[in-house]
């Protein structure tokens, strides 16, 4: 199987249920950028999919959840960065 069977775009990477990750999360080299992960993920239909291909899907929307949430983080940082840079100086005045 590969994932072209399970997107809308023809991407020819092999599916190896023996390693129990697909393509898109066992290669470093071959992981898309988050957003085109999730285009990749959104265009699989669950129904349509053997058990190893969900189970790679369900791994696919955990690793976009995780970068998502990093990213929530960082600007939930700065948010407060810049709170207490503003709170600093309106103490000095």
């Amino acid at each position: 199987m590969t994932w072209a069977a399970v997107t809308t775009e023809a991407v020819d990477v092999p599916f190896d249920a023996t390693r129990a990750r697909g393509p898109v999360l066992c290669d470093p080299e071959a992981v898309p950028d988050a957003l085109d992960l999730v285009h990749l993920l959104d265009g699989a239909s669950p129904q349509a999919v053997d058990e190893a291909t969900l189970i790679e899907l369900v791994a696919g929307w955990e690793r976009v959840a995780t970068w998502a949430a990093a990213r929530q983080s960082e600007a939930l940082a700065e948010l407060d960065r810049r709170h207490r840079s503003s709170s600093a100086g309106a103490d000095h005045v």
